[in-house]
């Protein structure tokens, strides 16, 4: 179990740092304040009520619960929710 935690968290390392290499500091500052608007609870996670709030209110569309947790057990690597 200990190993899994360990990969995981090297993945989610991994990704951040390839992120930030492919964007330039102006590229990554939209996209910080639109995670700041996203992130309802100011928790620096996204819930999926957090998600189903940005899709009502960029997209004027809702996602059903289902299509949530599918969408989050695909990204969440940590399985934290």
């Amino acid at each position: 179990m200990k190993t899994f935690k360990v990969s995981q968290k090297l993945k989610q390392v991994t990704y951040a740092y390839i992120v930030c290499q492919l964007l330039t500091k102006d590229e990554r500052k939209p996209l910080a304040r639109l995670f700041c608007d996203l992130n309802g609870q100011q928790d620096g996670r996204l819930s999926s009520s957090d998600v189903q709030q940005a899709f009502t209110t960029y997209f004027a569309n809702t996602l059903d619960e289902h299509e949530i947790q599918k969408m989050f057990s695909l990204i969440d690597m940590s399985g934290s929710g």
